[in-house]
């Protein structure tokens, strides 16, 4: 009988042992199964990143309104008082300004930065030319901002590399201080670990892992910080496998790549190649000894040694590096003095990009519908935007500023709960290009992200009249039979109209609650009259003014009604800005546009978004009502910008619906186009005209962002004739009539071939 039992256990014991064995043997190709997946597949989750538009620099720019210096800043340049002889570095000379441009990845066509002189006077640029061969430069971009990024978790910074672009002083710094057998052992150090196990039996806890290299690389791509011992188990186990299966070379490049080694706000900073740029603004293979052995310290406690804040500690370590590599005679005694003694210059992290949250909402928006979340999120996109950095600071800070100011001026206006407060929004745009350079879709995004200017459905009220007036202008180009063409001075009637609309009884009303008689078409657009433009679009007809909308971009939907005229059906307010880019273009639709190209990872085009350009209207319809839209600054409801101190050629229209809970104005200039508008989300009355909320805004961001321009008009276009009429009867004008006149743009054969009466006045 005991024979017997002992047998039993002797078999229980090895169909354990084979159980526990075989469980192990699973367990082990599990986790080399686990090792090969991340190391031979997609090794790093790297986040797109989404730049701003580059700044150009040209002959006859302003320094001041160009923001130059405050855009070197952000991008990580810096003053110095000797000259600019390293990329990153600017100065002020007897000529005006020498910068050293940045190298920059764009798609294709890597940028090598090289030394520009931008000669100066008066506070103008006057001629540039590069530093190093005398070459003149007649336009040089700066390279573009980062705005933000998309990711999974964690933002974490990373500049890919191959072991061979890594300087042999950082490989042998990170070797000397962090693993000096590596070597020689197989992923795991014995020593070490014997060392780590006596440290902490005696602090009875876990204090030091003895881990080398490649349990350092296994700890940061499989496993978590926390100090366990089955964690410790795993760690030994990977290493093993992973020293089975990996050169050190391999193991090197990738541990160089994956560790971290800082932070900046939300970005965390990892691998060498991002970490040179970070503390040193260089690119690791030009790394000195000095250099590579402080970031070779920095690895035991990055953010406790930042030199940015913690200099000395960081020299000290450096020095511990140093010696170290002595030691182990990686280095020459000559060499080690002078690394010792070397000055290093800690480049202070730049302020980075100011944030544009509403745009890069609506660039993501427009990413997903050809790019897969996950992609988005983790194949390192780089996506080249059409936004300027600093044209978005001025309008997020306008924006606010005059906010705030409505509601101290109007206290009927103020909310004191978070997400009900008045909003407003802003979207500028270049108009021969397109280009979206500021958008700001609320006052505050943090409190709310619903992006106003692209997804907020609001009555345009008056801004919409300037489509009506626009179809009877277009359709004068070639007049039907017994349709008399319809110019700036022919005249309307402005008297009571009373009509049926759904079926209900409707008569439109004047703001002034007036009928004035007979007006001009430029008397009743400058007024913004809506008797006079409702029979107006009744003449010209309503399926050829919503023909004309969509012409111009507007894509909501839209009714024939007389209300059509007044704006009285809902649109977003990207609608109403590609509309007016339109006019400020001449007749020229070009599809409005924020993402101008992507490229992979590696620098190479994934896609170029080219200009999407069709004639729409005419020029001369254009430049007719543009004309029209010129007076509405100057003698309408928009002469506010003339009383604000906006004396550039403008041109643009106020918008209030008739119930007082939107107020728009949406103008331009030659160079820039700008649409805002106010109200509250839930659609509460503001009582104020677009004139008195939306309007200074305008005037606001438009006297900062046109700075870098010079001042020029709106071109005239063939076959355009300039009459001098009788503002009144729209008549040619004699000095018998009056000493007031215009001078009317028309189209030629419209113009009026009939002289005043005398005695007609204004």
């Amino acid at each position: 009988m005991k024979l017997t039992s002992l047998n039993n256990r002797r078999r229980i014991i090895l169909l354990a042992a084979l159980f526990s064995i075989l469980f192990f043997s699973i367990y082990v190709f599990y986790l080399r199964w686990v090792i090969v997946e991340r190391i031979e597949g997609k090794t790093w989750s790297l986040p797109s990143k989404v730049y701003s538009a580059p700044f150009g620099l040209y002959p006859g720019q302003s320094v001041a309104g160009s923001k130059l210096f405050s855009r070197l800043d952000r991008l990580g340049y810096h003053r110095v008082s000797r000259d600019a002889a390293a990329k990153g570095e600017y100065a002020m000379n007897s000529g005006g300004v020498a910068v050293y441009l940045h190298d920059f990845p764009y798609p294709d066509d890597p940028f090598k930065g090289f030394a520009l002189q931008i000669d100066t006077q008066g506070g103008t640029i006057t001629g540039m030319k590069n530093g190093q061969n005398g070459e003149a430069v007649f336009y040089q971009e700066i390279e573009p901002e980062l705005i933000a990024g998309f990711f999974e978790n964690n933002w974490e910074e990373r500049t890919l590399r191959k072991l061979k672009d890594f300087p042999p002083a950082l490989v042998r710094a990170v070797v000397s201080i962090e693993d000096e057998r590596f070597y020689t052992h197989h992923g795991v150090d014995p020593r070490g670990i014997a060392r780590a196990v006596l440290r902490n039996l005696r602090s009875s806890e876990i204090v030091q892992g003895g881990s080398t290299l490649t349990q350092q690389l296994v700890k940061n791509f499989f496993l978590d910080q926390k100090r366990t011992y089955t964690r410790k188990f795993n760690e030994i186990i990977m290493a093993l496998l992973v020293e089975s299966r990996y050169y050190k070379e391999e193991i090197l490049e990738a541990y160089l790549n994956e560790i971290y080694w800082g932070q900046k706000g939300e970005v965390g900073i990892f691998g060498a190649g991002k970490a040179a740029q970070f503390y040193f603004e260089k690119d690791v293979k030009d790394l000195t000894l000095a250099e590579s052995a402080l970031l070779a310290g920095l690895i035991r406690a990055p953010n406790h040694l930042d030199p940015h804040r913690n200099f000395k500690k960081a020299i000290d370590r450096k020095n511990v590096v140093l010696k170290k590599m002595l030691e182990l005679h990686h280095i020459r005694p000559e060499e080690y003095r002078q690394a010792l003694f070397e000055k290093i210059v800690i480049r202070e992290a730049s302020e980075g990009g100011h944030s544009a949250p509403f745009f890069a909402d609506l660039v993501r928006q427009q990413l997903l519908a050809n790019y897969p979340k996950a992609v988005l999120n983790s194949e390192g996109l780089n996506i080249f935007t059409t936004l300027d950095v600093e044209v978005q600071k001025m309008a997020d800070e306008t924006v606010r500023r005059n906010l705030e100011a409505l509601e101290k001026n109007y206290p009927r206006l103020k909310r004191d709960k978070k997400g009900e407060e008045l909003e407003g929004c802003l979207i500028a745009v270049m108009p021969q290009t397109g280009h979206v350079i500021a958008l700001v879709g609320g006052r505050n995004y943090q409190v709310n992200q619903f992006n106003r200017a692209t997804q907020a459905r609001r009555q345009p009220g008056s801004i919409f009249k300037p489509v009506v007036y626009l179809t009877a202008f277009e359709q004068s180009l070639a007049p039907s039979k017994g349709k008399p063409p319809v110019t700036p001075a022919t005249i309307l009637d402005d008297s009571p109209l009373n009509l049926i609309s759904d079926n209900k009884p409707w008569s439109p009303q004047n703001y002034d609650k007036l009928f004035h008689g007979n007006v001009t078409v430029r008397k009743a657009l400058e007024n913004s009259m809506n008797v006079p433009t409702v029979r107006l679009a009744l003449q010209t007809g309503l399926d050829a003014v919503i023909e004309s909308a969509r012409k111009l971009g507007i894509e909501s939907p839209l009714r024939p009604t007389p209300a059509l005229a007044l704006g009285s059906y809902e649109v977003i307010p990207m609608e109403m800005a590609s509309a007016y880019t339109v006019l400020a273009n001449g007749g020229t639709r070009v599809e409005l546009q924020t993402i101008k190209g992507i490229s992979g990872p590696d620098g190479k085009r994934l896609e170029g978004r080219e200009l999407q350009v069709g004639a729409a209207f005419s020029p001369q319809a254009s430049f007719l009502l543009t004309q029209m839209l010129k007076g509405v600054v100057e003698e309408g409801t928009g002469r506010k910008i003339r009383e604000m101190g906006f004396k550039r050629a403008a041109a643009g229209k106020t918008g209030t619906t008739n119930d007082y809970k939107d107020a728009w104005f949406a103008g331009y200039t030659p160079d820039l186009l700008t649409l805002v508008w106010v109200g509250f989300d839930n659609a509460e009355k503001i009582d104020l005209t677009g004139a008195a909320a939306a309007l200074p805004i305008w005037v606001d961001f438009m006297s900062l962002a046109l700075e870098e321009f010079p001042e020029n008009d709106f071109t005239l276009p063939q076959r355009i004739a300039v009459v001098r009429i009788s503002p009144a009867g729209g008549l040619k004008w004699a000095p018998e009539c009056g000493a007031e006149y215009i001078d009317e743009a028309f189209l030629e054969g419209t113009e009026p071939k009939e002289f005043c009466k005398p005695g007609e006045k204004k």
